[in-house]
């Protein structure tokens, strides 16, 4: 039996965050994400679940959620349409002021958006991000996502570089956004996209705004399991992580944006992301990787690279890779 009250009385009032979450094969997981979305302390929400053609047990569980509480919505789709198009999905049909997204695997704390929501109010701002737990299923993990400093809390709201960290986080989740805000540009997630489809949304939404805020406390709960789509990689991940990065530099230079210390970010991050995808294809795909790594990472990004060389064994592959490739052009 839920343990769920029926929420009318949210329903009555103007929804504050609308909470989207893409739903498909998660059955073992979607009771304890649901559990952490309906207990919020901030009860004016609505939650979007996008049932993305799912074939396990996972529709009939959000199904009975919503007979216990209206602030919920569900969209069933009759076939997998990608974590994207379900993100995109979820945005058409958002009332709240505020919109976010949580994958179907993960959980926030009960305080979250009521913490980012009065974040928000306090100084206006566009966008309020938070840190990140991640744990394991038996939550025998438990290390912050990323390091505290990351996340030094905002006393104002600022524009992106006066907080240049959050570079290192482009992802979706982990932040809430003002939906009017949302509807001045393209923040949308690329339809077909399996890997970072993030990161060209994320990127925009940082950079249209001189209005972001930061929680500092760890109030997103990353699992990481091994079925998960980030541990399961082939050349597909790398050609859309290719893009994805490349999409990143456009918007860059749309914007004619330099500051240096959020470009170290930037480039630290696709290391990272870099060295996870090398970690976890086959030699082959390795090969393919190394041979097309300069698309996004060109000579003058190495000296923030070079940090990484004791630490990573990628890190020594990345730098061979680019300097071979541009010494080969100087030739030519």
């Amino acid at each position: 039996m839920l343990e769920v009250q029926k929420d009318r009385a949210a329903c009555a009032v103007e929804k504050l965050v609308s909470i989207i979450v893409p739903v498909y094969k998660v059955e073992d997981y979607i009771t304890e994400c649901m559990e952490s979305l309906v207990n919020q302390t901030l009860r004016n929400i609505e939650i979007i679940l996008i049932d993305n053609g799912n074939t396990d047990k996972a529709s009939d569980i959000i199904k009975e959620y919503s007979i216990y509480d209206e602030r919920i919505k569900i969209i069933k789709l009759e076939q997998n349409q990608g974590m994207p198009k379900a993100r995109n999905i979820g945005l058409d049909v958002a009332n709240g002021e505020y919109v976010a997204f949580v994958d179907s695997d993960d959980l926030c704390d009960t305080t979250m958006y009521e913490k980012l929501y009065r974040q928000a109010k306090r100084f206006d701002a566009d966008v309020v991000t938070c840190n990140v737990l991640r744990f394991s299923d038996n939550w025998k993990i438990g290390v912050d996502h990323h390091p505290e400093r990351w996340y030094m809390e905002t006393e104002w709201a600022v524009p992106i570089t006066g907080c240049p960290e959050q570079f290192m986080e482009m992802a979706a989740w982990a932040k809430i956004a003002k939906r009017s805000y949302t509807k001045k540009f393209d923040y949308r997630f690329t339809v077909g996209s399996v890997f970072c489809e993030d990161v060209p949304a994320c990127t925009r939404l940082f950079l249209n705004t001189n209005k972001i805020a930061v929680v500092n406390e760890a109030l997103y709960f990353y699992r990481n399991r091994p079925g998960s789509l980030s541990n399961q990689m082939n050349r597909n991940h790398i050609d859309c992580f290719l893009w994805a990065m490349e999409q990143q530099d456009k918007i860059l230079k749309e914007h004619n944006f330099s500051d240096e210390l959020s470009l170290y970010y930037i480039i630290n991050a696709r290391f990272l992301l870099a060295n996870h995808i090398l970690n976890k294809v086959n030699r082959n795909d390795q090969k393919y990787f190394l041979g097309e790594i300069w698309k996004i990472f060109r000579k003058e990004h190495l000296n923030y690279i070079r940090q990484y060389e004791n630490d990573f064994n990628a890190a020594k592959r990345i730098i061979n890779s680019v300097e071979n490739w541009s010494n080969n052009t100087c030739k030519i």
